[in-house]
């Protein structure tokens, strides 16, 4: 999946169908000399979960503020360290000590709706991709072949 599109679906999943979240948006920077801005989305839900995104508009396939000579492609956009913003994210968040499979999953799921790309409730069609939205909050992208 792309970025943009594994950010819908947490923002359409969690934020949307949770509650009435919040998305704030803001621009880095307003001039840069190598052409290229980054912007900032943020969509937070009702219990605080949020999920950030940075997009580098004209950017290349290059990791932001780290001076390349050799690799990637395109313009390196400079406005702001990546590592830093990483490590900034990070910072203060934690996980369990244990995780397993069977966390994830629940015997108790039951279909709460169906989805088209643009988030309008739909019935089963084949086809076309769809989004199987349960009642414990998970989300699977299915397509079925006609």
């Amino acid at each position: 999946l792309f970025v943009v599109e594994c950010s819908w679906m947490w923002v359409f999943s969690v934020v949307l169908l949770c509650c009435l979240g919040s998305v704030h948006f803001r621009r880095i920077t307003m001039f840069s000399l190598d052409f290229s801005f980054p912007e900032r989305y943020v969509y937070q839900n009702c219990e605080g979960t949020a999920l950030e995104h940075i997009k580098v508009n004209g950017g290349g396939h290059q990791w932001p503020g780290i001076a390349t000579l050799f690799g990637g492609l395109g313009t390196i956009n400079m406005d702001f360290y990546s590592p830093q913003v990483i490590w900034d994210f990070l910072e203060n968040k934690s996980c369990p000590d244990e995780l397993g499979i069977s966390d994830l999953s629940s015997p108790n799921k039951k279909l709460l709706k169906i989805s088209d790309c643009l988030g309008r409730e739909t019935s089963f069609r084949s086809g076309v991709v769809q989004w199987y939205l349960y009642t414990d909050g998970s989300v699977e992208k299915r397509w079925v072949s006609p």
